[in-house]
């Protein structure tokens, strides 16, 4: 059963990067840059950045025509030679896959695929998977596992939802599904509303959206106590009787606070006594 596949809204590059976890410890960082042409056309291209110095950098690129439809993907080592893999559209009735720096023998799979892609060496491209992801019961899907060159099912059941705490520090709900089929292990994956993959885990490794965290955001800092009104009329006080302060210009006297001048007493004749 093919789930329904959300036609892409936005035409403006998107970028998204997880850091990468095995049992706890940093290993590393995926990215994942997608672009929506105005005609429907999907393009994605991802990193996987190794935490070791003497590990090998993988770039991926995949196109997906309108109405999700398969076009191609590769993914390749960055490295001199570097061995990769190539999926693509060969014809209207077939897929092929050719290796690139290695031998792989050619591999034609028919009908073409409509179904998401799954490359265990690159989980960013579960990315992709969103739109098939949707209501409330469980789901079986097709997709194209680019480790075993294969077309394979996958039963994806929808859990409940998980509290997580975003760049904001504000805690949103994660809608869970699980992955049975991807490979030995279960995949665990937690999405935002609109198809935004936040959390990957198998178990072991794991990738989150950087910014997010499962725990709760800090308190927020106690309110500073507003002063007493006392407290506040003696600090009023204080500031008007305060001496001024060096070099500064003295305050002028309030009108009508002058001593008066005493006038000298006229004699007879207007004349002042001045013996």
């Amino acid at each position: 059963m093919m789930g329904a596949y959300a036609k892409p809204a936005k035409t403006k590059p998107h970028e998204v990067k997880w850091s990468a976890t095995i049992d706890g410890k940093p290993a590393g960082a995926e990215t994942l840059k997608t672009v929506n042409s105005t005609t429907g056309r999907l393009f994605a291209s991802g990193v996987v950045e190794p935490q070791s110095k003497d590990g090998v950098r993988i770039i991926t690129h995949q196109q997906r025509d309108p109405g999700g439809v398969f076009k191609k993907y590769r993914r390749e080592e960055k490295v001199r030679l570097g061995k990769g893999i190539f999926a693509f559209r060969k014809n209207k009735s077939a897929d092929r896959i050719v290796g690139l720096n290695q031998k792989l023998e050619p591999l034609e799979l028919a009908p073409i695929g409509e179904g998401p892609v799954w490359d265990r060496r690159a989980w960013h491209t579960l990315a992709l998977w969103g739109g098939s992801l949707a209501g409330s019961e469980g789901i079986e899907l097709t997709y194209l596992d680019i480790a075993e060159r294969a077309r394979r099912q996958v039963q994806a059941t929808p859990g409940a939802s998980r509290e997580i705490t975003n760049p904001k520090k504000e805690r949103v709900s994660l809608q869970m599904w699980t992955l049975k089929g991807l490979g030995p292990e279960v995949i665990t994956t937690g999405w935002l509303e609109g198809a935004h993959l936040v959390y990957i885990s198998d178990g072991a490794r794991e990738l989150m959206k950087d910014g997010f965290s499962w725990e709760p955001p800090p308190p927020p800092p106690p309110p500073e106590p507003e002063p007493e009104p006392e407290d506040a009329a003696e600090t009023q006080a204080g500031a008007d009787t305060a001496a001024p302060e060096e070099g500064a210009p003295a305050p002028k006297a309030k009108p009508g606070s002058a001593a008066p001048v005493e006038q000298p007493e006229s004699t007879p004749g207007g004349e002042s006594d001045n013996s």
